[in-house]
């Protein structure tokens, strides 16, 4: 089968969705599929792997390391048309995602999209009011849907939600772990930053940004190190937030306990993961949380705030906690992991065992089974442009496109 990915975020830039769509990519060619991604281009970056149509891009001027897509139809039509489509994967309704399904509705070829994004939790991005940009993503989201044959969600939460707006199939498909990253050994994180045996390493990785909800968690850190002066805590990734994140540490003293690392590799992300005693994770924004799994594949509990999906990998009191938006009560479990030994080996076992049902292998033999599915029938559909100057001045749409275009 050969397959065409449409998005507006790939490597280098390291991100969830970018994992998501890499690993599917890498196990669907193990099993004898050819997987083409059409992606922005991104200056001095060359690919490893084969078959990555990469899209002339500039620039965000919002978001330094980001790049969007010039989606000029035509020239991406002339590289499409050659390759005997069977499926256009779509993931991200707007930019190539747009260019992609106008392709699929082109040539009747089956359009999926994932969607990757509560795009109602980014609101703080926006340029405009709250009351007006929240159901203009609405109609952008819900008309773009509407227009694909097979919505995939991440999780069952991501499902309902979207069951209330669009009555497009909709089947849950989220992301699996390549158990071979996790066979390597590991060096040695305590050498590396001249840690005690003592120490206590908790750890937090992903994208440093408002919406992760990191100022509640860096304050939590500090609350645990308060009560644990063992405790060292990891904030690994990159993003807006990371100068204020550090600005923090420096003015409570804390700049030796509280390590920002920056971006990493897979492999380097799992000699993390791996040397953690703690996960934790304060986002109330995620459709999946892939770096829960990731934890929990290393045998690393994880204390969370309770949020959308978060509860469908943290079985409180099993693998991990799940807490309230407090600090008082997040460092609080988190001190009685770290304080109940038997209580740790126990959620430990439990957060391998979550992590054991997450193979990318059979998930994406599920995938081919949708795919396969949708082969099956027709796709003469024409696509329809979504119209929205009724709910928009001409400004308010630029200030909202450059919004989208940063995701």
């Amino acid at each position: 089968m050969n397959i065409a990915m449409f998005t507006n975020n790939y490597e280098p830039f390291i991100g969830g969705v970018e994992r998501s769509i890499a690993l599917y990519k890498s196990f669907l060619e193990k099993k004898g599929h050819k997987v083409y991604i059409f992606a922005p281009e991104y200056p001095n970056h060359k690919d490893k792997g084969k078959r990555i149509i990469r899209i002339a891009s500039f620039s965000a001027p919002t978001y330094p390391g980001f790049y969007l897509p010039l989606s000029f139809l035509p020239k991406i039509e002339k590289q499409f048309k050659k390759l005997g489509l069977d499926i256009v994967h779509l993931h991200h309704p707007f930019l190539l995602g747009e260019a992609g399904l106008k392709l699929a509705r082109k040539y009747n070829l089956p359009a999926v999209l994932t969607y990757h994004t509560l795009f109602g939790q980014y609101l703080h991005y926006v340029p405009l009011r709250k009351k007006t940009a929240r159901p203009i993503l609405d109609k952008i989201t819900s008309s773009f849907c509407s227009q694909c044959d097979l919505v995939l969600a991440p999780s069952s939460y991501i499902k309902k939600h979207l069951e209330k707006k669009i009555k497009t199939a909709i089947k849950v498909q989220p992301t699996g772990l390549d158990w071979s990253l996790y066979k390597h050994k590991p060096k040695s994180l305590r050498k590396e930053y001249h840690l005690p045996e003592s120490a206590k390493i908790l750890l937090y990785a992903g994208r440093l940004a408002k919406e992760k909800n990191l100022g509640f968690l860096l304050k939590s850190m500090r609350k645990i190190i308060e009560k644990d002066p063992n405790a060292v805590c990891f904030l690994v990734g990159r993003g807006k937030e990371r100068e204020r994140l550090e600005e923090k540490a420096r003015r409570w003293n804390m700049q030796h306990k509280i390590l920002f690392p920056g971006s990493k590799s897979k492999k380097e992300l799992i000699t993390f993961y791996k040397a953690a005693d703690l996960f934790l994770f304060s986002s109330k924004s995620e459709t999946q949380g892939l770096v829960l799994i990731e934890a929990m594949a290393a045998s690393t509990p994880v204390v969370a705030v309770r949020g959308p999906s978060v509860d469908e990998a943290v079985k409180s009191g099993k693998n991990g906690f799940l807490v309230k938006e407090s600090v008082e009560e997040f460092a609080k479990k988190s001190l009685e992991l770290l304080r109940n030994k038997s209580k740790y080996k126990s959620f430990s076992r439990n957060a391998l065992k979550t992590a054991k049902e997450f193979s990318m292998d059979k998930l994406a033999d599920s995938l081919l089974g949708h795919y396969k599915e949708l082969k099956k029938s027709s796709h003469k559909r024409k696509y329809k442009r979504l119209r929205l100057a009724k709910h928009l001045t001409s400004m308010g749409w630029q200030k909202l496109i450059k919004y989208l275009s940063t995701k």
